[in-house]
């Protein structure tokens, strides 16, 4: 593929967190650069080294060097991992065309080649795509409430707020670079409220994963935690994060079924 695309994987420490990484690295990082994106809080953090593909951020660098007007009292999580990725983007060596932000316990369900080569193909009209995307009004998920538009906007919320779920996102550089700047310029909510209604409102064209044909994700079966529901999934990507003291046991029957599938 001849496109600039860059995989930012939104990652802690730990050892399946790493093998999670070296696993799409082997398998896809001759299609686009994949880059372990740590978070380390108040802790120092050392350059970008490109040959590694590791770029850690700390506090400081997210919310001090990102202009912004987001409540940051209780940190990163929740509501401002878009934060994260303003700074992410910023930090690489060299810009993209294109960029695909996953959590790094979102799984593939076959083989994660051909699902991240489908995801690429599926999203290369599209600046914004994510896991699930609704119309604001229409869903009671809590953070949806959360937007706040900037003061001098003549717009109301229900004029362009979408909501989303967005463990995996695909975006352009063109939308980043416009969410940066009307970040900037007051907006302000949770990441799955603001993403999704500035690309509305900038006229960027969306894309929902859900609703692709194969499907990406399916809402009631993208929240899998079980084995063996896993195989009976019909999307391409699951994100088994609802029973969190299954997951450590599960993890390696995870990867088993699909990370390591080349």
């Amino acid at each position: 593929m001849s496109e600039n695309i860059c995989m930012l994987l939104a990652s802690p420490g730990g050892s399946f967190a790493d093998q999670v990484f070296q696993e799409y690295r082997s398998s896809v990082g001759d299609i686009c650069d994949v880059i372990k994106v740590v978070h380390v809080k108040d802790e120092e953090s050392p350059p970008f080294n490109e040959r590694d593909g590791i770029l850690t951020l700390n506090n400081k660098q997210i919310f001090a060097e990102v202009v912004h007007s987001k409540d940051i009292s209780r940190g990163l999580i929740p509501g401002n991992v878009d934060l994260k990725m303003i700074r992410a983007v910023s930090g690489l060596n060299k810009s993209y065309s294109r960029y695909i932000w996953m959590e790094y316990d979102v799984m593939a369900t076959g083989d994660v080649r051909q699902s991240m080569e489908r995801l690429i193909c599926a999203t290369k009209d599209c600046d914004f795509a994510g896991s699930y995307i609704s119309p604001w009004r229409n869903n009671n998920w809590v953070w949806w409430k959360t937007l706040e538009l900037p003061k001098d906007l003549s717009v109301s919320p229900d004029s362009v707020a979408y909501g989303a779920f967005l463990p995996l996102i695909v975006f352009s550089r063109r939308y980043i670079d416009a969410y940066a700047e009307q970040i900037a310029l007051g907006w302000k909510g949770h990441q799955e409220v603001t993403m999704p209604s500035v690309a509305n409102f900038v006229g960027l064209r969306m894309l929902d994963l859900s609703k692709t044909t194969p499907p990406f994700t399916h809402y009631p079966q993208f929240n899998v935690h079980k084995v063996d529901r896993l195989r009976e999934c019909v999307p391409l990507f699951v994100h088994p994060v609802k029973d969190l003291t299954a997951k450590a046991a599960i993890a390696a029957d995870l990867t088993s079924v699909s990370i390591s599938q080349k």
